[in-house]
């Protein structure tokens, strides 16, 4: 019934594994259809090496029937006490589509492509535009893409464009550290796990927590403000943040679950089945033009706040079954550091309506993602170290020390297994003349290298047929499976040719002369393989007789 049950669950693993990366393939289609469609009209310009922080004369939100929205924000700038040769004014806009005018005419427009209906936004961007000297007073319009991008008026800033990037650039650098980093950490993990997928002591876990780290990692990375001040104003930028938090939960839960030892893992299925659910309607609402990502993230949120609840829950019930483990201790440890810079960095992050961004929650999860991967990887080297020993002995075990050859233990193990079928078998039986004679005469050492290129001998000659042992002393095996009678003659005597060639061409060493005895399984006159090795046994021995009377 256990094993049932664990087939069941890692079919149901398969399953998400599966639609995970059927859905990620499908976003990233998605984006290359969007493409980089947004109309972005500018002037040219020289730098000045200063710049100030504008206030807007007025700022006001004004009703349009012809905005997505029916609403539109406005404020008003005044220039002319801050004229400075060659300068720009520079603001950052969230999913606000873009108009600068001065005095009725147009400086400056921004706005997605009105022929695709699949996004409705022009993305987050810093807007830079030349001013010349006859600009006075000017007027920008925002027209929001989004509820939550109404009544939002962005900070403006006048002089030089070169001051102004160092300025936003410099004040990214901690987040970029920490977004890179933890990209570079997930990369790390699967090609770690993909060089090393025919080891069993690596597990999938390393995948999972590989996938989290890059997602977070893209999180963070591509919703910096000043990429845009680094690419050309596009909406797919803007949409990877997004994609990036629907792709981050089934590798998260899929990682829990695998740390997990009882039955309650199962729950984790729920928040994977969840994801996949909200990532296929995202997908086909903002394919169809109904709801656009920014509008669906709000499911997301709520899933990863449920995320946290379930795994507070199945720990307890861990602990409480289990007991606690030392990658649990850590596990919880560090989701508490997780969940409290996820609920600060929500919080921030609605009550600033996304304009303002903290580190504290990828900081958290950066150092949950280092801390167990160390762990695990720690975990499987010494698992590959007992494996290796264990590998070892077995090998041991299973072979002849002189020879390197199959031993007994070996032979018996194979024959009687449920497997092996004895029908089609033929058994070749090897036995060393004048052994005792070598030892008595040349020694032991003599009598070891005898047996050593009989062995070497033996094993070339049939090895392409069949499985050689070594059953003791000066005593050796063949079996053969689906071979001839009349092709095993032929090995037979390609072996007696063989050890008389050595025999010439060393005659230093001991004369080698190998007694060979074969016939095949006969289930008329044969109860087992044991019947048939003891006919073969009888024939070797009568060559054995043969060739000492030569």
């Amino acid at each position: 019934m256990l094993a049932a049950l664990s087939k069941k669950f890692k079919n149901v693993d398969n399953i998400i594994f599966t639609l995970y990366g059927v859905i990620a393939a499908a976003f990233v289609l998605l984006l290359l259809y969007i493409g980089f469609n947004i109309q972005d009209e500018i002037y040219s310009y020289q730098a000045n090496p200063t710049y100030t922080t504008l206030k807007a004369n007025e700022c006001t939100t004004i009703s349009d029937a012809s905005a997505p929205l029916g609403v539109k924000n406005q404020c008003t700038l005044e220039l002319e006490h801050q004229k400075q040769a060659s300068s720009v004014l520079m603001f950052y806009v969230i999913h606000q589509s873009v108009e600068v005018y001065h005095k009725g005419e147009l400086l400056y427009s921004l706005k997605p492509d009105s022929s695709h209906t699949s996004y409705k936004t022009p993305g987050n961007n810093w807007i830079i535009v030349p001013i010349l000297e006859e600009h006075t007073t000017l007027q920008i319009i925002l027209t929001p893409a989004y509820e939550t991008s109404i009544n939002i008026y962005p900070e403006f800033y006048y002089g030089n464009e070169h001051a102004l990037r160092m300025k936003i650039i410099s004040n990214s650098i901690l987040t970029f550290i920490v977004s890179a980093l933890a990209i570079i950490v997930g990369l790390i993990f699967i090609g770690f796990k993909i060089l090393t997928l025919k080891n069993p002591e690596f597990d999938s876990s390393l995948i999972m927590m590989g996938l989290f780290s890059v997602n977070i990692g893209l999180w963070k990375l591509t919703d910096l403000s000043s990429n845009s001040l680094l690419f050309a104003p596009n909406v797919v930028l803007s949409y990877i943040p997004f994609i990036s938090l629907l792709l981050v939960i089934i590798p998260f839960s899929m990682y829990i679950k695998s740390i997990l030892t009882t039955k309650i893992k199962v729950l984790w299925n729920i928040p994977c089945i969840v994801s996949i659910l909200i990532s296929l309607t995202t997908l086909l609402f903002q394919i169809l033009g109904i709801y656009d990502f920014r509008e669906m993230l709000i499911y997301n949120h709520l899933l990863m706040l449920f995320v946290v609840i379930i795994a507070l829950i199945t720990i307890t019930i861990e602990i409480k079954l289990a007991g606690l483990s030392r990658k649990l201790k850590i596990s919880i440890t560090c989701i508490g550091l997780c969940f409290l810079g996820l609920v600060i960095d929500l919080i921030f992050y609605y009550y600033w309506k996304g304009t303002y961004i903290t580190v504290l929650g990828i900081l958290a999860f950066l150092i949950y993602i280092i801390t167990l991967g160390v762990i695990s990887i720690k975990d499987a080297r010494k698992l590959m170290v007992i494996g290796s020993t264990a590998n070892h002995f077995q090998e041991m075990a299973f072979h002849d020390q002189l020879t390197g050859l199959l031993n007994r233990t070996a032979y018996a193990e194979h024959t009687a297994n449920k497997l092996f079928d004895p029908n089609d078998c033929i058994i070749v039986m090897c036995d060393l003349n004048n052994l005792k004679k070598c030892n008595d005469t040349y020694g032991h050492d003599k009598g070891d290298n005898y047996i050593k290129t009989s062995a070497a001998m033996i094993q070339q000659c049939f090895s392409t047929i069949g499985n050689c042992y070594r059953m003791g002393g000066d005593e050796f095996c063949v079996l053969i499976k689906n071979a001839s009678i009349s092709a095993c003659e032929t090995y037979a005597k390609k072996l007696e040719k063989d050890a008389e060639q050595y025999t010439k061409n060393h005659p230093e060493e001991f004369p080698i002369k190998i007694a060979c005895g074969y016939t095949s399984y006969d289930a008329s006159i044969d109860y087992d393989i044991g019947d048939t090795l003891r006919r073969a046994d009888k024939k070797m021995y009568q060559d054995k007789i043969n060739k000492k009377t030569l």
